[in-house]
């Protein structure tokens, strides 16, 4: 009997061994499954940051042409701002050149005034000196 107690404290150990690893293969199982979940996880944070980085080299792109656009309209602009400029110089010059000529002109005008107002007086005084020597002449 003492063997059979033996054989049944062994057998009951073996019991206690057996439930503990199958308690620790649902937890290895277990472990196993939260790995495989984690490697997913992952799997999906890879995709997405191969996705974020190929929107990143995409916004590079457009940011290179922006900026090659944006250079392109600042040459542009410089070029329509130069020839404004060249516009605007050339119309000062005309417009000084004018204000020369209409005061040249505004002073020949005021000569011609003079003048003719002069040529006036002195035809009524040639015309009052004829008339005095026609009326001696007549007499």
């Amino acid at each position: 009997m003492a063997e059979d107690k033996t054989l049944n404290l062994i057998l009951s150990k073996i019991e206690d061994l057996d439930t503990k690893f199958d308690k620790l293969d649902t937890k290895v199982d277990k472990l196993d499954t939260k790995i495989v979940k984690l490697d997913s996880r992952v799997d999906k944070l890879d995709s997405k940051l191969t996705a974020l980085d190929s929107r990143v080299d995409g916004l590079e792109v457009n940011l290179s042409n922006f900026r090659g656009e944006f250079n392109s309209f600042k040459e542009e602009t410089n070029d329509t701002l130069a020839r404004i400029e060249k516009r605007v110089n050339a119309t000062f010059d005309q417009v000084g050149g004018l204000s020369e000529y209409r005061t040249t002109t505004e002073t020949q005008l005021d000569n011609i005034e003079s003048d003719m107002s002069f040529y006036a007086r002195k035809q009524i005084e040639n015309e009052k000196e004829i008339y005095k020597l026609e009326k001696k002449l007549a007499k």
